[in-house]
């Protein structure tokens, strides 16, 4: 390290004091620090500092092929795995690097081009050239889950046309057509390998939304983007519990933010149009209230519990009383209620206590 006085010193202790992002004062007190301690904190900086610039990894994430050449028969080798790299390396970099490095990320557009990512994924297609088809759909629950025959029969959705809005890699495709498969969790198109690395893409970009909210610029950034929100929510087509954790646990968070609450409802409306859904919440209620049945490799005590606390929070972080009581009778109309009653995790402590929380 150079002399103090040195102008590659001042240099580099000037960019020091701005990764800190901390106020006029204690920025002072910084300043009036002995010379050996200044000198070991800026050597820790220098070994702590980003090797790739935040424009280097936004540049990357643009060049990511998703689309037609992903699912082909001959896809490009690597393609998938290197999406997923490169995300991985900028959730770490967002996550571990200094606040400066993610104002820069932020200034560079990365947040947008992230948001379109994850869009192209979510509603990435297949050259197989299947047309919308009509389905008989079967009730999301058991029947005695249904307070009435009229609440049965709200839950169903007969020969309605699949929505062509995901005709994409969270549907499962037949020789007669293509349909958004709710009742068994995502079996997907046959490119497994290819599919893995996608998929492990879109969690790694989930968790860059992630690190995103933890920065306050980027929260706020987060929370203004016109899609941010709405393709956090689609993340829970994601086949992964382990996804579906995070994106509830990001959208719970994001409920107790000023207005947040009114924005992850939007979300999912839109989530509701996208995929073609009777009723709001149709989906999460169904991956809820079938996990128990899930096998012991693929069930998820987290996801769960992130479940009851999402829905304790979307009901109860509104000031509206009377927002409060239509959502509590949405969840009761879609057999939420009823399948608690009967769940064998209503026996455990933290349920009893959610579930009191969720219904009182």
């Amino acid at each position: 390290m150079e002399n103090e006085d040195s102008v590659e010193f001042q240099q580099a202790w000037a960019s020091l004091i701005q990764s800190l992002d901390v106020g006029p004062d204690k920025a002072k007190e910084i300043e009036q620090l002995p010379a050996d301690q200044k000198r070991h904190l800026l050597e820790s900086y220098v070994a702590k500092n980003p090797k790739c610039s935040a424009f280097h990894y936004v540049t990357l994430i643009k060049g990511l092929r998703v689309g037609r050449s992903t699912l082909s028969k001959h896809p490009r080798r690597g393609d998938g795995q290197q999406a997923k790299e490169v995300l991985r390396a900028t959730e770490i970099s967002l996550r571990t690097n200094n606040v400066g490095w993610v104002y820069d990320f932020l200034e560079q557009d990365g947040l947008d081009v992230l948001v379109t990512y994850v869009s192209r994924v979510i509603h990435m297609r297949s050259n197989t050239g299947i047309e919308n088809s009509t389905l008989e759909m079967e009730p999301m629950m058991p029947t005695e889950f249904y307070e009435s025959e009229e609440n049965l029969q709200s839950s169903l959705r007969i020969k309605r046309k699949t929505s062509p809005g995901l005709r994409n890699l969270w549907c499962m495709s037949s020789g007669k057509g293509e349909t958004f498969d709710r009742y068994q969790t995502c079996r997907l198109l046959k490119l497994p390998n290819l599919l893995d690395s996608v998929r492990d893409s879109l969690h790694q970009a989930v968790k860059c939304f992630r690190a995103l909210l933890n920065n306050q610029r980027g929260c706020s950034m987060v929370f203004d983007h016109p899609r941010a929100i709405n393709m956090i929510t689609l993340c829970l087509l994601h086949p992964s519990y382990q996804t579906k954790t995070l994106v509830l646990e990001l959208l719970a968070a994001v409920c107790l933010i000023i207005g947040g609450h009114e924005r992850v409802i939007k979300a999912f409306d839109n989530f509701k149009r996208e995929v073609g859904e009777s009723v709001r919440f149709e989906n999460l209620v169904h991956y809820f209230c079938t996990h128990e049945a899930s096998a012991d490799d693929d069930y998820s005590v987290d996801f769960m519990v992130s479940c009851i606390q999402f829905f304790n929070i979307v009901v109860h972080s509104t000031d509206d009383i009377m927002l409060r009581v239509f959502l509590q009778e949405e969840f009761k109309h879609l057999g939420l209620n009823a399948y608690l009653e009967v769940s064998h995790f209503y026996q455990t402590e933290i349920f009893r206590w959610l579930v009191y929380k969720m219904c009182a």
